[in-house]
């Protein structure tokens, strides 16, 4: 027990970094770039974002130095290189040097996503429970944590330089600290290759990090005009059910199994996005985006555990990892592209299709081999 609480922390202390540090890209941008060069400061911005759009670039590293040192030895140094380098970036004095530090920044949060639900998918083959849905809970409810003390920070006029500092030194403490009180089992590769179904997993995958992304933006717009700006709001109610839902995920799939989880997952989302699509009104819509995040929340973790029980854990998992991360990067420009070709009331139609995506999945993955931990 001491194992999972551990690693929960990790996954915590994951979103809330991930989801508080950007705050802080008002100061390269002050820093790097003049008032009156708008250029300049979209050339600052997209340096200070290559810190999480590489972060692909570092899950199949991940997975090839857990092959080598372990997911426990990795996970460790990762959450410390991150933190560190994090910390380091406030004290640059060129781009090229901001860049470099955004790169090794995404690398360090590649890899510790990678040997995290690593550790996870080995907790989850040693007890032949769900756990990987939990795990993505907590990750969920930290970076909802992590949004509002930021939003706390900046109300309060905490310098910037001060609130990143901050993340960084937190960061590294706990992880340190959470160390020793990790999961020491090694999850072994049952099959030299990619699971059964693999295809259908990575559509599962890039699907979730799609709605993951688009609903909160694509619904917030919508309101926007309907009723005036709920963009925050939204987004924390999304997670907010995505963190009630992981949490919960392990316990319903033990009482009615994997493939019923998926299946209640899939109409949950369909009921968020309908509720979202009908109703303006402000109060009302947050339910929309709350059952909506419970729908979503177990989807990709469950992909994450099929992949890990049914090949090669560390290359499916990495490659699943990437996939659901470029799902999640590619949501807003999809939804761009299509708000040219479809009325801004119906931005979220198209999303609809995911909980069909998820219900397939379910039928298709229940006939494989290998059963999945309940």
């Amino acid at each position: 027990m001491r194992g999972r609480l551990a690693l929960g922390g990790y996954f915590f202390l994951h979103g809330a970094v991930s989801s508080s540090w950007l705050s802080a890209m008002t100061m390269f941008i002050s820093r790097f770039a003049s008032p009156d060069s708008l250029g300049a400061g979209i050339m600052v911005g997209l340096v200070v974002l290559l810190g999480v759009a590489l972060a692909p670039l570092g899950m199949p590293l991940g997975a090839w130095l857990v092959g080598r040192w372990g997911a426990r030895r990795v996970a460790v140094a990762s959450a410390v290189a991150a933190g560190l380098v994090l910390g380091g970036s406030a004290f640059v004095g060129s781009l090229g040097v901001l860049a470099l530090a955004m790169v090794g920044l995404a690398l360090a949060n590649g890899a510790l996503l990678v040997a995290m639900n690593l550790l996870a998918a080995g907790v989850e083959r040693e007890s032949g429970r769900l756990f990987l849905p939990w795990c993505h809970g907590l990750l969920a409810l930290g970076g909802l944590v992590g949004v509002l003390l930021a939003v706390q920070r900046i109300s309060a006029h905490v310098p910037q330089i001060e609130q990143l500092l901050w993340t960084a030194a937190v960061s590294v403490a706990l992880a340190v600290g959470l160390a020793k009180s990790l999961p020491d089992g090694e999850i072994e590769d049952i099959r030299p290759r990619m699971p059964q179904h693999f295809a259908m997993l990575a559509v599962l995958a890039f699907a979730a990090g799609v709605a993951a992304d688009v609903v909160p933006r694509s619904a917030s717009w919508r309101l926007e005009i309907a009723v005036g700006a709920i963009s925050l709001r939204g987004e924390h109610a999304l997670a907010l059910g995505m963190a009630v839902g992981g949490l919960a995920g392990g316990l319903v799939a033990a009482r009615i199994g994997v493939r019923n989880l998926l299946n209640a997952s899939a109409g949950l989302t369909a009921l968020g996005l309908v509720w979202l699509l009908l109703v303006g009104d402000t109060a009302a819509s947050l339910g929309g985006f709350l059952v909506t995040g419970l729908g979503l929340a177990c989807v990709f973790p469950v992909a994450l555990s099929l992949a890990a029980a049914r090949g090669s854990a560390r290359h499916a998992i990495a490659a699943l990892s990437v996939i659901g991360y470029v799902g999640t990067l590619s949501g807003t420009q999809l939804t761009a592209w299509l708000s040219y070709l479809l009325d801004v009331r119906f931005q979220l139609a198209y999303v609809l299709v995911v909980p069909v995506v998820v219900v397939v999945a379910g039928t298709v993955l229940s006939r494989g081999s290998a059963p999945a931990p309940r």
